[in-house]
């Protein structure tokens, strides 16, 4: 008697929701080893999210792992291989890179569903410094149709026409820098009528002030925001650097947004440039605004509040998340809730909380607060905290209609 292939799929699904990683690995493993009927979906889920974290372990298991790549005769097509849609990697040095290059030269290569790739290089280093293959290899994976999510960290000096003719929706990339050299034209040359475009539509984007990767989303020597970001729903953008300014270049992406933008989320390390200059109130389709000021400053509340009465809200906006570092009295005794309700106060918390009596936030349905607390002691816990924070503002909390949450992170 044989059962039916959804009933057996049925149930490899639901050894793979087995919680803890290793059970549900181990669960698995036993599955794909009963029959063949077995195995195919198993290995959807055993191989679909590979992880090399750079150590001296991971660099032995990426070479045993090209060893089951290499014994698969079918692994680009319905293998081992085609299942990998997440592939993250931490890369050493260059001494290591050998199995990382061949195993990179078999992802995203089958017909099937979006995948993701990150990268990291452990010490930092300029593209050009990385071996030629593995150079190569790199510039070949991100231009596989399949890829739809990419990560980079740490590497520097990339050629401004990288990621021409790639198919990236989804960008994230830190403490990374481009160059004005360029890739020469014959290692696009295999790409030519595959679909590619000029331009990197990207929907998703994270990124940092300390760079400049706009370059990298068009080969047009004049670069025209309105066409690059016309498609990005999402911007997550990092200002962490008290001497700079990045004002200029997040505006430049916000102009671009053509009202796309649905959720922006805005690390600052201080509110010492004018932040109402950001043209949001075009940001028609604007849901999710997040703001977190990263750096201590006397009274974050207030600065915060300043910045929100200051800009013209959309009539979209239906979140607020506001995040903020705050001190307390370095407590060494226990002390009653009015000296800790005193010390929120003297850095804004009824400005605040008077703010969401005013009429044009009325359509906001979420607000959470996220807050770094330095100087409290180990009497009180992050819960404890969090309660007092909650009835510091009583007219938030009595609103209809709103979400209200605090979160609090204790720094001792």
């Amino acid at each position: 008697m044989s059962f039916l292939q959804e009933l057996l799929d049925m149930i490899i699904d639901e050894a793979s929701k087995i919680s803890g990683k290793e059970e549900s690995t181990r669960a698995l493993t036993s599955l794909s080893l009963v029959s063949r009927a077995f195995r195919e979906r198993a290995h959807s889920h055993l191989f679909a999210s590979i992880t090399f974290d750079g150590s001296a372990q991971a660099m032995e298991a990426a070479q045993h792992f090209l060893g089951l790549l290499e014994a698969d005769h079918d692994t680009d097509t319905v293998g081992l291989a085609s299942k990998i849609s997440s592939f993250a990697c931490t890369i050493p040095d260059w001494s290591d890179v050998g199995p990382l290059v061949i195993i990179l030269n078999k992802l995203f290569i089958a017909e099937g569903r979006p995948c993701s790739l990150y990268l990291s290089f452990l010490r930092g280093c300029s593209w050009l410094s990385l071996p030629g293959n593995l150079a190569q290899e790199i510039f070949q994976v991100c231009h596989r149709p399949r890829l739809a999510t990419l990560s980079i960290y740490f590497l520097y000096d990339i050629p401004r026409n990288f990621l021409r003719h790639s198919f990236v929706k989804r960008l994230s990339m830190d403490h990374v820098s481009t160059s004005n050299s360029q890739l020469p034209e014959f290692w696009f040359a295999e790409m030519a009528g595959q679909g590619h475009c000029e331009i990197v539509a990207l929907e998703y984007l994270e990124t940092s002030v300390d760079n400049s990767i706009l370059p990298l989303l068009t080969t047009s020597q004049q670069f025209d925001p309105k066409t690059v970001f016309s498609s990005l729903q999402e911007l997550h953008f990092y200002d962490l650097f008290n001497n700079m300014d990045s004002t200029p270049q997040l505006t430049e992406i916000l102009l671009g947004c053509h009202g796309q933008l649905r959720i922006l989320k805005i690390w600052i390390a201080q509110i010492h440039y004018d932040l109402n200059l950001l043209p949001i109130q075009n940001l028609r389709n604007l849901r999710t605004l997040a703001i977190t000021v990263k750096i201590h400053s006397f009274t974050p509340l207030s600065d915060i509040v300043e910045f929100l009465e200051r800009v013209e809200h959309p009539p979209s906006l239906h979140t607020i998340e506001l995040g903020f570092v705050a001190s307390l009295p370095d407590f060494t005794l226990p002390v009653d809730d009015k000296d800790i309700l005193d010390a929120f106060q003297k850095q804004g918390s009824k400005a605040l909380d008077e703010l969401f009596t005013q009429q044009r936030f009325h359509q906001v349905r979420h607000l959470a607060l996220k807050c770094e607390l330095i100087g409290c002691n180990r009497l009180r816990s992050p819960e404890e905290f969090e309660c007092l924070l909650l009835s510091r503002f009583p007219r938030i909390a009595s609103r209809e209609h709103l979400a209200f949450s605090v979160h609090v992170k204790c720094i001792y």
